[in-house]
Order: structure tokens, then sequence, then C-alpha cells
């Protein structure tokens, strides 16, 4: 465009080169207003817009007289103040750190104001000569954009339309309503004025290209946008909105999760390029200064991002944009630590837009400190509670929530403590629901369920009160970084190993154990990427190996355990659980002294330590009770005087020592006895006192008070209770058993019940409780328990089986124990007892397989007896006159035998023989009723077979005599047809032999005929009886029909000799009507009908 313009004095100005005050004394010899109109757009094109206006402002002031020079020179003032204020910011910042103005700088809407006066001195110009303006005229344009960028659209749209009512290739009002319609969402519309504007002028600025482009985005179809702005940036190079949108069009496809990587970094940094470029054409362009301000803060590059965020803030046209933009400040401040600037950023951010969650999160980010983390967990309870009221859930709140939660926030009780921890895992359960939502695994926020820290803290959470979802969450962590590529840290394999062991899951545990215990061995060291805690896992290699060798030791891998062990004394010989696990497989290895001699090591170090105290307590308990009674008193003497172990331990070994004592009565021992049972109800009452809940020493009373023991004021001294009074203290001590029972699940407070129940002789629920205490540990004394339960119901009720169950017992007993005499004793006497038991039983009631069993085990039994008979008495449990005196009793049980089972054999040889015969007679009563039901099923197929048949006969021959009939009926209507012929042919002969004069006879009616036949046709055999009424009306019908139809065809001369002769019968046969054709086929389809129906009623 050529900057050169021609003075009228025939002088050039170059307006490209001169400034505005030489321009002004170049004008000032010029006296015509178009002279100064056209430099000052010289000036405005070329992008001289300060110098255009001092110029325009000394045209006014030099033509004021003139009042339509002043209008235009208005008008053109105006728009030029539009084209300011698009360049101008819209806010000016107070105090900008980088992006500072001058300060002679005035805002987008002072400008606006002084284009709005400018056109109000255009108009008031115009009115003053009488004129208006033109509804195409640069003001009426002008007003019209001036509404457009003060925001009022409807407005603007009714002057664009306006103008185009008159004008409809105007092309800048087409372009105005274009974007008025794109911002009312109308893109479909807008799309096709677009597209006119490009017909009309191609070349047109701005392009219309950009709109079309913008339009196919919003209309879903991204590459005709591309290659909108693709074909305007090549067409106009220097245009900055082509450059702008094809930028951010790339940097929305590096952020496509399903595309790799290396074409998204490509496509981001083209998008930069892009960005950059539009900058460089327009550095007033909010969008690309936002764009910029986000790339140079992850870059680090903070006072650029600054610049950028505050160019961005400050010509911002559109509140997402200005919010973006304060969103950026508020990262960059919050990155370089200036808390209070970036709170006070995020806080302008959300009072433009309440609900820009980047804003409310960042907030909640800064909250984060320990000094304010009761605000940033109600800020973030507040933005949950808020997302959830629209129907929406937030993963990265709900994430932060749930991760606050379960913190120990200072200054809560411990029941907010508990509340928190409930409240984290719903949340947390929330969030994973909420990202697993995702439709695929490639959307981004999937990409939040897939970090392995999200699981541990969720793990955590857990750990305390639900092991096995806390192991889920673990190793669920392990999966997401398998699936990820990425090394295991080695302390989450030791925290998922623990807990699922704990979930009884072994295997996988010693798994995971062994390979952090490798790793750890071979020289790694924390996982870079990953931490649980800060700690330097090299440390904890000893823990490690010691939970290795637990769960070994659970798994029953005693001798690796013990490697383990050792392994662990020799890093840190210190380890004093690793010497009391050690302690404790010597113990299990029968090898006190190695066990004792490990405990008082750890003694000497940890005295004070009370698990420590209570196991070396338990190991005494095995060996030397009164040792462990001593040691009992010692801990509460002098370590911890409310130590429940030590106070339950103290009163169990005073109880069995005062119960063990057999006083004699009148002596002292008597009140010595009971002042220990007094003594050993005070250690288990104080055991309560300190832990209300404990349940052993709550079993332990419940002893006392089933033995009936506790001393009772009114009984004398050395008077034993009553039966009665027995009965009613085991009775109380089952109730308190039956809630110890729903608090403890141990075999011994089934062995408890179980010896109450056997006192009352309640034998069932006897073996039902000791039974219940086997399923939970089977010891030697639980086994003779459920034994002798079984043994008395057996003997109670005469029941072979019991008595099988109880040897079962006693047999499982001695393996465990195989020196114990008294188990021999108690098998040698069972098996007694069962042949005893099976003689006795009368001979229907007993089995031979029973009575087989016990003499076969005969011998045994009287062996065993000859065997403890022969033994020392001070060897033996019991006497020895009783084991001789037992086998003296089997030798003559054993005589009965071969007499009663000859008995029993031919007792069940006769039952056998009843039950066969019996037998064969219920099955060939059997056999003759199938062959009696055989046979009258067989006779009613035939009877159908022979109803079936007579129908089917019937059927066809209803059949016969309806063709028959419709033959005979077609014959006669042909036979009628031909008579009817010949009556017409004759009656047309005698007319025309006749007076041609003579009055002519009305013609015979056939439609009433034809509807009798009609209607005598259609009738079916429903309508008999009302056929058999009208059949006589109809024949006497016909019979008039057919006399008058005679008379009309004799060809007499006239009425008068008809009426002097007289009337003659008819001497013809009368033909048969149609209704008795029906009658007739009616008759003979009915009476077939009635044999087919008594046909069917005989079957």
């Amino acid at each position: 465009m050529s900057a050169i313009v021609v003075l009228p004095n025939g002088s050039t100005l170059d307006v490209l080169h001169t400034s505005a005050s030489d321009a002004l004394h170049e004008l000032s010899t010029v006296q015509i207003s178009l002279t100064w109109i056209h430099v000052i757009r010289k000036y405005w094109l070329l992008g001289k817009l300060r110098d255009a206006e001092t110029i325009c402002t000394r045209a006014a002031e030099l033509f004021q007289r003139d009042a339509l020079s002043i209008s235009k020179l208005s008008t053109l003032k105006g728009n030029l103040y539009l084209d300011i204020a698009r360049e101008s910011p819209k806010i000016l910042l107070s105090n900008p750190s980088e992006d500072v103005h001058a300060g002679d700088t005035k805002c987008r809407k002072d400008y606006m104001l002084a284009a709005a006066a400018q056109f109000v001195s255009a108009d008031k110009s115009l009115q003053s000569i009488g004129e208006v303006s033109q509804i195409n005229s640069p003001l009426y344009l002008g007003k019209a954009s001036l509404q457009l960028a003060q925001g009022n659209l409807d407005e603007a749209f009714k002057t664009f339309n306006a103008i185009l009512k008159n004008h409809t290739r105007n092309v800048f009002a087409l372009m105005g309503k274009a974007r008025i319609l794109h911002v009312k969402r109308h893109y479909a519309e807008a799309l096709r004025v677009y597209q006119d504007i490009l017909r009309i002028s191609p070349r047109v600025k701005p392009d219309p290209r950009i709109g079309i482009g913008l339009c196919f985005w919003q209309l879903k179809c991204p590459l005709e946008a591309k290659a909108a702005w693709e074909r305007s940036a090549a067409l106009n190079p220097n245009l900055y909105a082509p450059q702008l949108l094809l930028g951010l069009l790339n940097i929305n496809d590096a952020k496509k999760p399903d595309e790799q990587d290396h074409y998204r970094v490509k496509a981001y940094n083209r998008g930069i390029r892009y960005v950059h470029t539009a900058y460089k054409l327009n550095e007033k362009n909010s969008n690309a200064a936002n764009v910029l301000s986000y790339y140079f803060l992850g870059k680090r590059k903070l006072p650029v991002a600054i610049k950028y965020a505050e160019r961005a803030i400050q010509y911002a046209d559109a509140i997402p944009v200005l919010v973006d933009a304060y969103n950026n400040l508020a990262r960059v401040h919050h990155l370089s630590g200036n808390t209070d600037e970036a709170l006070r950023c995020y806080k302008v951010a959300l009072e433009r837009s309440p609900n820009n969650i980047v804003a409310q999160l960042g907030r909640g980010q800064l909250l984060l400190n320990d000094e304010s983390l009761t605000q940033a967990v109600h800020h973030f309870d507040k933005l949950v509670q808020s997302q959830s009221q629209k129907g929406l859930a937030n993963p990265e709140a709900l994430l932060v929530l749930a991760t606050l939660r379960s913190k120990v926030l200072p200054g809560i009780s411990t029941n907010e403590l508990q509340k928190n921890k409930e409240s984290a895992r719903e949340l947390f359960d929330k969030f994973l629901k909420t990202v697993s939502k995702a439709s695929s695994p490639h959307e981004t926020v999937r990409g939040l369920g897939n970090e392995a820290e999200t699981y541990v803290e969720l793990a955590r959470l857990w750990e305390k009160d639900n092991i096995k979802k806390s192991s889920e969450a673990y190793e669920r962590a392990c999966n997401v970084r398998k699936e990820q590529n990425l090394s295991m840290p080695i302390e989450l394999l030791n925290n998922v190993a623990v807990l699922t062991a704990k979930i009884g899951n072994v295997d996988n545990a010693v798994s995971y154990l062994q390979e952090a215990v490798t790793r750890l061995d071979n020289g790694e060291s924390n996982t870079r990427d990953f931490c649980i805690r800060n700690i330097d896992i090299k440390q904890h290699i000893c823990t490690m190996k010691y939970n290795l060798a637990r769960i070994l030791e659970d798994g029953k891998d005693v001798q690796h355990a013990k490697k383990l062990y050792m392994q662990v004394l020799e890093i840190h010989p210190e380890y004093f659980e690793c010497k009391v696990r050690l302690a404790s497989l010597y113990m299990d290895e029968n090898m006190p002294d190695e066990a004792h001699t490990l405990l008082k090591e750890v003694l000497t170090t940890w005295n004070d330590h009370k698990n420590l105290r209570a196991f070396y307590t338990n190991f005494l308990m095995r060996y030397d009770m009164s040792s462990a009674k001593r040691f009992c008193d010692d801990t509460l003497k002098k370590v911890a005087p409310n130590d429940i172990y030590a106070l339950c331990v103290s009163g169990w070994v005073t109880y069995v020592k005062s119960r063990d004592m057999r006083p004699k009565v009148g002596t002292s021992e008597v009140k010595d006895r009971e002042r220990q049972f007094r003594e050993a109800i005070i250690y288990w009452e104080k055991a309560l006192r300190y832990d209300p809940k404990c349940v052993y020493a709550a079993q332990g009373l419940a002893i006392a008070i089933a033995e009936n023991v506790v001393p009772d004021p009114s009984r004398r001294d050395g008077q034993e209770p009553s039966e009665e009074e027995n009965t009613k203290a085991r009775r109380d001590a089952l109730g308190v058993f039956a809630k110890i029972r729903d608090c403890l699940d141990e075999a011994s407070v089934y062995i408890n019940m179980g010896h109450c129940f056997y006192a009352q002789d309640e034998f069932d629920k006897a073996v039902e409780v000791y039974e219940h205490s086997l399923a939970r540990h089977e010891e030697v004394s639980s086994l003779l328990h459920a034994c002798r339960a079984n043994y008395s119901k057996g003997v109670q009720k005469s029941d072979f089986k019991f008595l099988e169950k109880a040897l079962a017992y006693a047999q499982t007993a001695t393996k465990k124990s195989p020196k114990d005499k008294s188990v021999k004793y108690n098998i040698a006497m069972i098996e007694q007892k069962m042949l005893q038991v099976v003689l006795d039983t009368p001979i229907e009631k007993r089995a031979l397989r029973d009575l087989e069993r016990a003499i076969e085990l005969s011998p045994e039994s009287q062996e065993l007896f000859g065997q403890l008979a022969a033994e020392e008495p001070a060897t033996v449990p019991f006497s020895i006159d009783l084991a001789e005196q037992r086998q003296a009793f089997g030798e003559g049980l054993a005589v009965r035998g071969p007499g009663e089972i000859e008995k029993q054999q031919a007792y069940e040889a006769e039952k056998v023989e009843k039950s066969e015969k019996y037998k064969l007679e219920k099955e060939a009563a059997q056999q003759k009723a199938k062959e009696d039901e055989a046979h009258r099923l067989d006779m009613i197929k035939k009877r159908s077979e022979e109803l079936a048949e007579k129908r089917k006969q019937a059927q066809e021959d209803i059949k016969n005599l309806r063709e028959t009939l419709k033959a005979e009926e077609e014959a006669e209507e042909r036979s009628k047809s031909e008579k009817k012929n010949k009556t017409k042919r004759k009656g047309s002969e005698d007319g025309q032999s006749g007076d041609e004069e003579a009055p002519k006879k009305p013609k015979r009616k056939t439609n009433k005929k034809k509807k009798l036949r009609k209607k005598a046709g259609s009738d079916g055999e429903e309508n008999g009886a009302a056929q058999d009424e009208n059949g006589a009306k109809q024949e006497n019908s016909a019979k008039q029909e057919n006399q008058s139809a005679s008379e009309g065809e004799d060809g007499n001369d006239g009425e008068e000799n008809e009426k002097a002769k007289p009337s003659k019968p008819m001497s013809r046969k009368r033909p048969s009507s149609v209704s008795e054709d029906a009658e007739r086929k009616k008759a003979k389809t009915s009476q077939l009908s009635k044999e087919v129906i008594s046909d069917s009623g005989e079957e």
C-alpha cells in the first residue's frame, strides 16, 4: 500500500516516514477537509494510531465551523478510538512487577467512552444542518461496532440486520453479524455467513477463514478447522489469529494421552512456536500471553512467566482468559514461595469464576502447611460437597481430602481422629470408583488412579481395622508399579508381605520378603520415585529378615527361620525380639536350658519390658510354677503393679496350689486353703479393675464359681457345699463362660463349659463343646475330655457308636503321649465296656457288626490290663488291684462272646429271610399293579383308536354328502335358469305378435327372490330353528310370485279380460324353493353330526 499522499498544493507527504508534527506543518495551508481525512486514514491504516489521533484532533479544531466536516472527522475519530481501544489494556494492575505501562496509559473503557462521545458529536453536527446519517454510512457502522465492543449483542445485531436489509453485500455488517452469531453459539448459521463473506470479498480483513475455522471447530470438524486456519495463515502471514489458533490446536493434540510420546512432544513444540509467532505479531493478545506464561512456568523461568501472566491479565477480553491468567500468576508466586500473593491471585480468580476448579485446588494446596491444615480440610471439604451437590466428583479434590483426613490433625480428639479415618476411607473408595469409570485406560482421569502412593495411603488407613483390605491396597500398589514397568520399592514389599501373612497367604508373603532381602543383600537402597516414610531402607535389613523368619516359623520351616534369626543377631546382637523367638523355638524342641540362657540375656538389658517379662513368665509356667509365681510377684512390686498378665498368672498359680491341697477337717489347713482361694480371686478382681475386658481374669473367676470354692460365710468350717448349691454354681459359671466365649474363641473356654455340662450329666452338650475345643487346639487333655464325655454318653444310652468315638479319641491321645499309662488304662476300659454294653443290649437292638467288633477288641483289652497289672504300683496313677479285677471281669465277658455271636447270626439270618420274603411279595404286588395299569392303558388306547376311526369315517361321509348336495343344487340352478330363459323367449315372441298399443305389464320382480335365495344359502346349521318357522312364509311368497308371473306372460288382452276370467289352479308341479333345499341339506348333515356326537359321547 502506497504511503504517499499528494496535497492540493502539489507537494507530497510520506506518511510512513513523517511524524504527526511534521504532517501538521505540511497540512497547515490545506483548507480542504477531505485531504485531512485522507491523510488521517493513511496514518491509521499504517498502524500509526497516535499520530492519526493527533492529526484528527487538529483537523476538528481547524474545521469546527463546518458542520459536515466536523461530522466526518468525529465519525473518523470515533472509529479510530475503537481501534485504539482494541489495543489498550482492559485493566491496569496497581503494582505490576514485570509488565509495567506508562503513567498516562488509558484503559479500553476510556477509549470506548471517547468513541461514544465522538459519535454523539457527529450526530449533533448532522442535525445542525438538517441531515441524518445514512444507514450504510461509516457513522452508523461505527455505532454498531461500539455496541458490539460494549457487549450489547442484541442491539448490535439489530443494527447490522438493518444495514443488511438494504445492503445485503455489506461485508462489514456481515462480519459483525457472523461474530454475534458465533458468540451466541449459532455456529452453523455463523458458518454460512462467514462463507458468504468469503464469496463476496475473498481478500477482506479480518480474514473470514478464521471465523470459518472457529465454527468448524465448534461443530466437531477439527480437520476442516485446521485447513481453514492453515489457508488463512498462508494468505495472511502477518495475521496473528490463525497463528494463535494453529498453536492452540497443536497444544491440544499434545495433550491426547493415547498418542505416542514423541508425537506429543513434537506437537507441543510446534504449538509453542505458532503461539510465539502470534505474540510477536500482536503483543497485546491475552490468549497468546496466557499460553506462553504457562510454558515458561514449566521451564521455571519465573520472571518471564510473570511478565506474560501480567500481560494476559491486563489485556484479557474474556472472563475465562482473565481467570486462567490469574491462575498462572498464582502458580508462579506459589512456586517462588510468595504464598500471600498467590492466595490473593487465587482469590481474584475465584471472585471472577467461583466454580473454577483450578483456582479452588490451587488455593487448597497453599493451605497445606502445618499452620493451616484445618483450613485446608475445611476448604477441600466444602469443594467436595459443592461438587457432589452438582452431581460431579472431582478426583483431585477427593484424593487430597482423603489424604488430609487420614492425617493426625493438630488439636483433634481421639473420637474425631477415628471419624476422620472412616471419612478418609470412604473418600478413597469414592475416588477409586470415580477414576475407574473412565471409559478407557488412556483417559487423563484414570492416570490419577495409576499412582501407587494412592493405594499406599489407603492401605495405611486400613492397617489397624481391616488387614485384608489393607493387604489388597498394598498389592494393588505393587501391581500398579509392575504395570508401569517400574521397580518395586523394598519398603512396599515388606509392608505387603507382613499384611499378606496376617491374612494367611504365607506363600506370597515369603516371596515378597525374599525378594526384598535379596535386593538389600545385593546393595540396593531406596527407590527414588517412591517413598512411604523418610527412612534409609538399608538400616531395616534386620527388620525384613526378622519378618521373613517369623513368617517361615509360622509356616513350620523352623530350620530356615533359625538361620535367619542367627543372621539378624550377627548384624544386631541386641535385637531382643530375635532372641525371644529363638528361645520359643528351643522351648518347642524341648531345649529349656538354651531357651533359659537366651531369655536371661535379654532380661539383663530389657528387664522392664512387660511383654518380655510376660514371655519369661510363660516359660517358667511350663517348668516351675513356684518360680513363675515369684517372678510375677517381682513384676508387680518392682515393674508394674497393674501388669494384667502378671496378675492373671499369680491368680491362677495361687488357685491351682490351693485346689491341690487336701486339708483335714478341723485343721488350720482348711482356713489356709480358703485364704489362698480368696487371694487368687483378689488377683483376678484387680486384673478386671485395670482391664474390665480381660477375659482371662473373668475365666478364672468363672472357674472358681463353677467349682464353688468361693468362701461362703454361711457354711461352717470344713463343711462341703450341697449338691444343689454346686448345681446352681455351675449354672452361674456357664452364663459367665458363654459371655467369655463371645469375646475369646479359644479351646480353654469350651473345655471349662464342657466340665460344667459333664458335672451335671449333660453329656450331649459336653460332647459338643469338647469337640469345639478340639477344632481349635488338639491337645492330649482335650482329647481325653472328649473321650470321657463320649464314654459316659455311650454307657448312659448303651450306644455302641459313642463308645467307638471315645476309643478313637483315646487312641489319638496315646499317639501324642505314648508313655502315659492312664491313657492305656482308658483304652482297655473302653474296649471292655464296649463288649459289656453290646452283650447286655437286647438281641433285636444290637448289630452283628458291633458284636464282632467288640469281641475283636476284647483280646487287646485283656492284654493291656495284664500289662498294667504287672507294673509297679508307684509308676501308675491307679490301683494294680483294679487292673487285675478288670482283667478277670473281661475273661468272663469273653466266654459269652461265641454263644452271643451264634444267637445274633441266627436272629439276623431269620430277619434277612423275612425281609427278603417281604421284599419279594412287595415286588410281586408292584409287578401285578404295573401289569394291570398297562392293560388298562392299552384298552383305553384301543378304544380311542376305534373312536378316531369312526370320527374320520363320519367326517368323510359328511364331506361326500356336502359335495353331493352341492352338485344337486348346481344342477337345479342350471335347470331353473334354462326354464327362465325359455319363459323369457316365449314372452318376447308373444309380445311381438300382440297389439303394439297394449299396455305393458310390469316386469317380474326378481330381486326379492334373489335375496331370499342368498339368505337361504347363507343360513347355516346354527339357524335351523328360525329357518323352519320362516319356511312356510317363503313358500307362499314364492307361489304368489309364480302365479303373477304366469298371469303376466299369458298374452291376454287387458285387465278387463283378466278380471272377467276366473283364476284356475295351477296344474303343473310346484318347483322346490331354496329354503326347502337348505332344509333337506341341513337335515342330512344334522343326522350325520348326531352320529358323530353320539360316538364321541361313548368315548
